[in-house]
């Protein structure tokens, strides 16, 4: 038995009524959500370590400008301020199997 799509273009309900799809996340935000989660992750491991090992010096943080209106720009920022977190949580990882394995 084939169940009836719950969404327009897709077919009717089975009492023969319509509804309209979900909205879709845009792309952009998509995104950005994506990155976001990724550096909270590295954040998480980040102290994580530091609370295992003890803390170390951090290296000074790029200053953040203003944030960019051209939907583009923000995203590369955002995916390169993404990047160093997760570069910085695979520095934390690599001194706490270093310290494990001592």
């Amino acid at each position: 038995m084939a169940m009836a799509s719950n969404y327009i273009g897709g077919g009717s309900l089975a009492d023969g009524s319509q509804t309209l799809a979900p909205p879709q996340q845009p792309a952009i935000s998509a995104a950005h959500g994506a990155l976001n989660e990724a550096k909270d992750l590295a954040y998480r491991i980040s102290a994580l370590v530091d609370r295992a090992c003890g803390s170390t010096p951090q290296l000074a943080q790029k200053a953040r400008g203003e944030a960019s209106s051209d939907l583009f720009n923000g995203l590369r920022d955002n995916a390169e301020s993404t990047l160093d977190a997760l570069r910085q949580a695979s520095n934390q990882i690599a001194r706490l199997e270093r310290e494990l394995s001592t």
